[in-house]
């Protein structure tokens, strides 16, 4: 698996293959100035889910660019779906890599999944601290 460096309108992927040397890929975030807020790499290790929030790293977030993937095959970048609040996190891709899950950070607590297809989505209010425990 890859290793990533996230930087303030890049992120940087790492192949430990080629190892003295590892060789490095450099992506453009799609919207500048943005920077990730999670990332989550998908069941088959192709792509990579990410939060792109506006702004800089340093930035007090105010809202979300979505739910983004980049396929670290082709550099291909595309969005997924509109999260517009910055204060959900990355919490799991389901095993068949058809949903991802998503948590609130702060009270009320929510979940929502993210149907990766059609960006479709599901949501429930959950108690802040619970935890995924597995996927049904």
């Amino acid at each position: 698996m890859p290793f990533l460096r996230v930087l303030d309108n890049l992120i940087s992927v790492y192949e430990f293959t080629s190892l003295p040397t590892p060789s490095s890929r450099i992506f453009s975030l799609p919207l500048s100035p943005s920077h990730v807020g999670g990332f989550l790499w998908s069941s088959d290790n192709q792509k990579l889910y990410f939060l792109d929030l506006p702004g800089y790293d340093s930035d007090m977030r105010i809202t979300s660019n979505g739910l983004w993937y980049l396929d670290v095959q082709s550099g291909k970048i595309e969005k997924v779906a509109n999260v517009p609040d910055p204060d959900f996190f990355l919490e799991s891709v389901s095993p068949d890599g058809e949903r991802i899950l998503l948590m609130h950070e702060v009270p009320p607590g929510e979940a929502v999944a993210i149907q990766l297809s059609d960006g479709k989505t599901q949501s429930w209010i959950t108690d802040i601290h619970a935890m995924l425990a597995g996927w049904q």
